[in-house]
């Protein structure tokens, strides 16, 4: 397993380095595990999604929020209180597959690792084995508003999203470990009205600590140690 961690940086630059990861990517290459951190509030989505259709870009830039759009598929999530990365596993490696689903459940478990150890427990984590139906439309375009199959659950409620982007070479996939509640005040100021979407985060999702006694930079350091020992594991 090979490991970069390109610390602190823009969200674009990071999609950006993700997508030439991606593109250099050969067959036979080691998997790579991205590590990185946003330099301010972010908020990535989809390739094929248009974010105007569900955010206020002007109340966005007026707080600050940059937005960035993904390599991957998927629907927008708001980088707050997480931790980003992605993995790239090439086609040669007994972790690809051309079934997508199948490529969720290989990086999943590994994560769950990742959390069990984090948490020095075995807390209640699961895959979601069925799609969940949204609240309303604009739900479906937000990735903590709607759990996924194989999303990792911990007790019923998402802690742990992704998107992938499959190719001839190898995959790509990028995730968001929930780690602390997101700031819901400012995604309300940035959200268009009269969707059901700030509903739908709040009864789906949760985070992996409710009562913070460290910083986010030191919780997303100790989860970057827990990550790398989890995947270095499986290469």
């Amino acid at each position: 397993m090979k490991i970069i961690d390109s610390k602190i940086g823009s969200s674009k630059d990071i999609m950006n380095l993700d997508e030439t990861l991606l593109e250099e990517l050969e067959p036979n290459d080691d998997p790579i595990l991205h590590l990185y951190t946003f330099e301010k509030k972010s908020a990535t989505f989809g390739h094929f999604l248009s974010p105007s259709d569900y955010i206020d870009l002007k109340k966005a830039e007026k707080f600050d929020v940059e937005l960035a759009k993904r390599p991957t598929g998927g629907g927008m999530i708001f980088h707050f209180s997480d931790l980003a990365f992605s993995v790239l596993i090439p086609s040669e490696h007994h972790g690809y597959f051309t079934d997508p689903l199948k490529n969720y459940v290989f990086i999943n478990q590994i994560v769950m690792k990742a959390i069990e150890r984090f948490l020095h427990q075995s807390p209640n984590l699961d895959l979601l084995p069925e799609e969940s139906a949204p609240l309303d439309p604009s739900s479906k375009a937000f990735c903590m508003a709607k759990p996924t199959k194989y999303d990792i659950m911990i007790e019923k409620k998402k802690i742990v999203g992704a998107a992938q982007r499959r190719k001839k070479q190898g995959y790509l996939h990028q995730a968001s470990i929930s780690l602390f509640m997101p700031d819901f005040a400012l995604i309300e100021e940035i959200l268009l009205p009269n969707t059901k979407v700030l509903e739908a985060m709040k009864l789906n999702t949760t985070a992996l600590i409710q009562e913070p006694k460290e910083s986010l930079q030191e919780i997303q350091q100790k989860m970057k140690k827990e990550l790398i020992t989890a995947f270095s594991s499986y290469s």
